[in-house]
């Protein structure tokens, strides 16, 4: 494998610029190395070749601002033969009695180096009991002891532990370093792999050295293989197919990708990066964007002049949903199909008979039924509309006098089909069944409120106390509740509060008790002891 063949073995062999890395050269240079270090960052960045170039920093024989690479303590470091440098695997050695282990360890003298080094990968996997057996000997080790701690999510690791270390957060390479990286790989292999195609394993990799330099050990012989994989172009289809509400392509997308064995949850990691990327060429604040090669940004820069930045806004809000819950599931390609088609068919509005006139008010099919629209009323509807429109109003009076009826009075009003209030309470209960599915707190929210009245395309809700009120007009609960009443009715529905308490209460209400004790409340007179008992599913425990 590239990645083990390749490992750097000089702080020469880092590609630049990495400011950590130089910083701690820069103290093994001086002198002033520390007792202990946390290397922090994304899987494949490095941390570990990392810690032993640390190690081998502060144990070469022939230090001269660089590592030899050549003495005997640099090449036993390299075949992991070095007796006083460990490397412990925290996931498999996480207990306190490894932990009380190691700390009888430090007694010990370096037999051939300057320092006994500790390399901890993935510590953040030991228990607490464990990070508190080091503690004191992370803290102060013997003058020759220093710890090396590498993890990708430092956020576990006890303060304490980290308050006593030098915290070093490895940042991801860009995908201009992965190819410098693989180019020197390809020279010095002597493959014939276009640097088209390195940029396409950059992207792939997703910001890892380790996994760029896998998928080259992959394509090595077989170049065309990239083609069979996961790529910019099959994404960036995915996403012109799925701006344009093209169901059936989403879902054999995501059919093929489980078939070829892509790893959903890293396939929309990557896919959420390229988005962004586009948004950052839509918006036009990266002058230069080394993600996509000149065919590709040719591409993008015709398609994203046909689609407007909220449509891509909200595509990119979309998907970050679906990776959050998708992220932790058993099975990934399920639920995304799922969310895929929750989300992403209702792309087309339901068709509605749009006119403007003036002097007409929209009233409910069940109000119309059996009406029909007179001539003098079919003429005023008819009057602002162009030759087609009328042709069609023609064509199917019959079928729309079923859905509009005009009547003399009221307002100018761009007409849609209303909704009544006897609709509303009628439908209420699949409004609340769909909200279990979709949000169990705007479930509980939609429970306790009553429809009271309706005004064109605005429901009226009536909830009892200003803390339901406020819930209701928090942005995020009205995007999902307006989305709701559109699944269920079929219309774009809006809708807004009044706060009236209709609840029978023991003698206080809302605004005028400041502060509730067991003196001004008293329980419910007609609730029985077998009520209790039944809500909370209760019982009276049997006597011997």
């Amino acid at each position: 494998m590239y990645y083990t063949k390749y490992r750097p073995e000089k702080f020469a062999d880092i590609i630049k610029p990495n400011a950590e890395v130089e910083a701690i050269l820069n103290q093994i240079v001086k002198g002033t190395v520390g007792h202990a270090y946390i290397l922090s960052g994304s899987r494949g960045i490095g941390k570990t070749s990392t810690a032993r170039l640390i190690a081998k920093g502060v144990n070469c024989l022939n230090f001269d601002g660089d590592v030899c690479g050549e003495c005997e303590n640099c090449i036993a470091i390299k075949n992991g033969s070095f007796v006083d440098v460990n490397e412990i695997d925290g996931a498999s050695n996480r207990g306190i009695e490894e932990a009380r282990s190691l700390r009888e360890s430090l007694k010990f003298a370096p037999l051939k180096g300057n320092k006994k080094v500790y390399i901890i990968d993935e510590v953040h996997m030991l228990t607490t009991e464990a990070f508190n057996a080091l503690l004191k000997a992370i803290e102060e080790p013997p003058v020759y002891v220093m710890f090396i701690l590498c993890t990708t999510e430092v956020h576990k690791i006890p303060e304490t532990i980290k308050s006593r270390c030098q915290l070093f957060i490895l940042k991801k390479p860009s995908n201009n370093q992965i190819i410098s990286k693989l180019k020197k790989i390809v020279d010095t292999e002597g493959l014939q792999i276009s640097e088209e195609l390195l940029n396409e394993l950059a992207i792939q990799s997703n910001g890892g050295f380790r996994d760029a330099e896998t998928l080259l050990t992959q394509i090595q012989n077989n170049p065309n293989l990239v083609l069979n994989m996961d790529n910019t172009d099959s994404k960036l289809e995915f996403l012109e197919n799925a701006l344009q509400g093209n169901a059936s392509y989403l879902i054999e997308c995501v059919s093929n990708l489980e078939k070829n064995g892509v790893n959903i949850v890293n396939w929309l990691a990557s896919y959420l990066t390229l988005v962004r990327n586009i948004l950052h060429l839509k918006l036009d604040i990266k002058k230069s964007n080394s993600y996509f090669n000149e065919t590709q940004l040719q591409k993008i820069s015709n398609f994203i002049t046909t689609i407007d930045t909220g449509s891509i806004v909200n595509h990119l809000n979309g998907f970050i949903e679906i990776y959050s819950k998708i992220r932790y599931s058993q099975t990934p390609e399920l639920v995304f199909e799922v969310l895929l088609l929750n989300n992403f068919i209702q792309f087309e509005a339901p068709k509605k008979i749009i006119y403007s006139t003036k002097a007409v008010n929209i009233t409910s099919k069940k109000e119309s039924s059996g009406s029909n629209i007179s001539p003098k009323n079919k003429e005023e509807v008819t009057q602002n509309l162009d030759q087609n429109q009328f042709l069609k109003l023609e064509k199917n009076e019959d079928e729309i006098a079923e859905e509009v009826v005009i009547i003399d009075g009221g307002d100018e009003f761009v007409g849609e089909m209303v909704i009544s209030i006897d609709d509303v309470r009628q439908k209420w209960g699949d409004v609340i069944k769909t909200a279990s599915v979709e949000n169990k707190t705007i479930e509980t929210l939609l429970r306790v409120i009553r429809p009271r009245s309706t005004n064109n395309d605005t429901i009226t809700l009536e909830v009892d106390f200003k803390f339901h009120a406020e819930r209701l007009d928090n942005n995020k609960n009205k995007l999902i509740i307006e989305k709701i009443l559109y699944s269920v009715f079929g219309q774009k529905l809006f809708y807004k509060c009044v706060i009236e308490n209709k609840r029978t209460t023991n003698g206080f209400n809302e605004g005028e008790v400041q502060n509730l004790t067991d003196y001004n409340v008293a329980p419910p007179k007609d609730l029985s002891p077998d009520d209790v008992l039944s809500i909370f599913d209760g019982g009276v425990p049997s006597k011997g």
